[in-house]
């Protein structure tokens, strides 16, 4: 049975209405995070990993989602969120914990009407996005109990992590998690802080502290666990973006290299932070990734965008391609994107013996700067919308 409360924080928080209803915004961030990960488990990014080129997500079918919840239109193209209906079934136990069978061996199941008494639900729901091609591009189901939201990586940054939680909190309140990965975490964090400034926008807060159902110290305790920013004085900042003892090689996920300046650091939470268009164009020096397709034994690969800003930042993106490619024994597909990478290239290109200690450099330096992945996020974000690669 889902348990939708840490009780301690029920105690602390609201009234007898409150109770009736998980709310993310009635907790502080920390509550939250502890609530929806009860376990405090941890998992690795690469264990939530999901690609459209790859087909991981081939296996939800639209067919089998035949509920449309809503039509969404995102960058100009067209999706639908969706959701799916199974039934569950309970084997009844014993005190031992063992299930009971029948004469036959078989598992004895609860009825609809025990189900009904005992409070079980007799159906599960996920839910998935769609795009135009009828192929899921995110999900949100139950994984061993546990919630599962995820979207693939070509489709990050569309907001559709958000769309699929909010289905989620709405159907399955407070459902556990399981356990954050690194980006999972991330998300979580800007999900509250984004359901707490919409009620203050709102006024919400102001006419829960009125009717009695919150405390205004409450209201103010979880406001003060929001992510802070600078606010007051203006700041001069150093707007020198061209000093290559900034650049940094970040190698994001299997496939891309992002080529950025460190000062990105710089701006996180800032009053600069918003102008998104002025950062990066700034920040973001180059980008090349490599598109795997087939299947594992016939594993082939193309480079799917290069791009950079100047001739220094192309020989660093050669390198660091020519690394990959003879690292991995790569065998690239000789398109037009293909040429462009190797077009002029050096071949006793110095940098590539650099390659892998600039990306231990760089992974070193944001370890250091960016505890909880979130200006990392920011920058694969900033170099996907600069070439034009969503």
């Amino acid at each position: 049975m889902v348990v939708f409360f840490n009780e301690a924080f029920l105690l602390e928080a609201t009234s007898p209405y409150i109770q009736k209803v998980y709310d993310p915004a009635l907790f502080t961030f920390e509550e939250y995070a502890v609530a929806i990960n009860r376990g405090n488990q941890w998992h690795s990014n690469d264990a939530y990993q999901y690609s459209l080129a790859k087909g991981d997500m081939a296996y939800i079918k639209y067919e089998k989602y035949d509920i449309l919840i809503n039509r969404v239109r995102k960058n100009g193209a067209d999706f639908q969120l969706r959701k799916r209906t199974d039934p569950v079934v309970y084997g009844k136990q014993n005190a031992e914990g063992e299930y009971v069978r029948d004469e036959t061996g078989s598992i004895i199941l609860y009825t609809e009407e025990e189900k009904k008494l005992l409070g079980l639900d007799s159906v599960k729901y996920s839910f998935a996005i769609f795009d135009d091609q009828k192929q899921a591009v995110g999900k949100a189901q139950f994984e061993w109990g546990a919630t599962l939201i995820a979207v693939v990586e070509e489709y990050k940054k569309w907001g559709f992590a958000k769309i699929l939680m909010d289905i989620w909190e709405k159907t399955y309140p407070g459902n556990d998690s399981g356990g954050f990965t690194a980006d999972g975490f991330s998300f979580t964090r800007k999900y509250h802080a984004q359901k707490v400034r919409e009620y203050l926008a709102s006024g919400f807060y102001s006419f829960l502290i009125k009717d009695g159902k919150i405390s205004k110290e409450k209201v103010q305790k979880i406001i003060r666990s929001l992510p802070e920013k600078n606010k007051g004085i203006k700041k001069e900042y150093d707007l020198d973006f061209n000093n290559r003892e900034d650049l940094l090689l970040m190698k994001y996920a299997e496939t891309d290299y992002i080529l950025y300046n460190k000062k990105a650091y710089n701006f996180y939470q800032t009053d600069l932070e918003d102008k998104f268009d002025f950062l990066r164009e700034r920040i973001i020096k180059g980008h090349v990734r490599i598109l795997y397709y087939g299947d594992e034994d016939e594993r082939q690969s193309r480079v799917q965008f290069f791009e950079y800003d100047n001739e220094y930042h192309k020989n660093i993106l050669q390198g660091a391609l020519t690394f990959e490619v003879s690292k991995y024994g790569l065998r690239l597909k000789k398109d037009k994107v293909y040429v462009k990478a190797y077009n002029g290239i050096q071949k006793n290109n110095s940098i590539v013996s650099k390659i892998p200690q600039m990306i231990a450099q760089e992974k070193k330096y944001r370890k250091e700067h960016d505890k909880y992945q979130e200006i990392e996020n920011r920058i694969v974000e900033m170099a996907y919308s600069k070439y034009g690669n969503n």
